[in-house]
């Protein structure tokens, strides 16, 4: 398992673990002509700059709409120098600079803000994604207890400590591997210290998850050079640990706080993969797909 891959597999965000709202339905895009008429108006809005770069992107005419993206960055940073607090800015200039396929850079950008803004924790929680990008595990885990201490609430933080659950586990995994362990001692504090939070709770399961998923692909390996088809087969820990996981976010489903669902819906299909239960899977991923349809991951 590539390093590269390693987010494409299983992957976390922080809207994913806003149990108590449901995932916002994305607005319909307008055609460039409509965008284009508004540009006339509104030369320096920066979300109708980057739908324009979008609508010439579909159009695949990435040259003109770079035009844009750049009137975007420039407005953006200008407002930035600004208001260096702003956090809707750094979003946008997040999303600016992956866009224009500049990921190193977004690193300097949060590095930037949490020096600025030392007292707020989606700052550390976002800086700690880009340095476990960077490979940097240990500073990143640095900044999520960071994060963590200033605010235990920030969703950024935990979707981090997932990444890094991952990185770090692909990091120090080897194929002749029998027992694979992840890290997991930022959630077991966290659990020790919460342990009536459901999204500490849900985010601590789900890192369990992440340990068994690369446990049963890991004892697995050698049969996926076979050109017939075959079930993935688990050892009997692996089978009781899937089960209690199923038990846990079966009981997450039922309780009336939890109205976004999207977590466990995609949790519980990739157990169902890991059992060989295709159609199982697929009933979870279209409940999954019915509240958020646009986390390519899933797919």
């Amino acid at each position: 398992f590539p390093q590269a891959s390693a987010t494409i597999i299983l992957s976390f965000n922080a809207s994913m673990l806003d149990l108590y709202n449901l995932p916002e339905k994305v607005s319909e895009k307008q055609s460039l002509e409509i965008l284009l008429k508004k540009y006339e108006k509104e030369k320096t809005d920066i979300r109708l700059l980057l739908d324009i770069y979008y609508a010439y992107r579909d159009k695949n005419d990435v040259y003109s709409g770079m035009l844009y993206l750049k009137k975007a960055y420039s407005a953006a940073m200008e407002l930035y120098e600004q208001n260096p607090s702003n956090l809707q800015l750094v979003d946008q200039l997040t999303e600016i600079l992956t866009a224009a396929d500049r990921i190193p850079d977004i690193y300097g950008l949060w590095k930037d803000y949490s020096q600025r803004n030392p007292k707020v924790a989606k700052g550390w929680a976002r800086l700690a994604l880009y340095k476990i990008l960077r490979m940097e595990i240990q500073e990143a885990e640095n900044s999520i207890q960071t994060a963590y201490d200033l605010d235990t609430k920030e969703n950024e933080i935990y979707s981090s400590a997932l990444l890094s659950v991952i990185y770090k586990l692909i990091l120090n995994m080897s194929e002749d591997e029998k027992d694979i362990k992840a890290d997991l001692s930022f959630f077991e504090m966290a659990m020790a210290k919460q342990p009536n939070d459901l999204t500490v709770k849900i985010s601590y399961h789900t890192a369990v998850l992440i340990e068994l998923f690369y446990s049963v692909m890991i004892s697995n390996v050698e049969r996926f050079g076979s050109e017939k088809s075959f079930k993935l087969e688990m050892t009997e820990n692996q089978t009781k640990n899937a089960k209690e996981l199923e038990q846990h976010y079966l009981k997450y489903l039922s309780d009336p706080k939890v109205l976004n669902k999207y977590i466990l819906y995609k949790s519980l299909m990739v157990l169902e993969v890991l059992r060989s239960e295709p159609e199982k899977a697929e009933n979870y991923f279209k409940k999954a797909v019915d509240l958020n349809s646009n986390d390519v991951d899933l797919y």
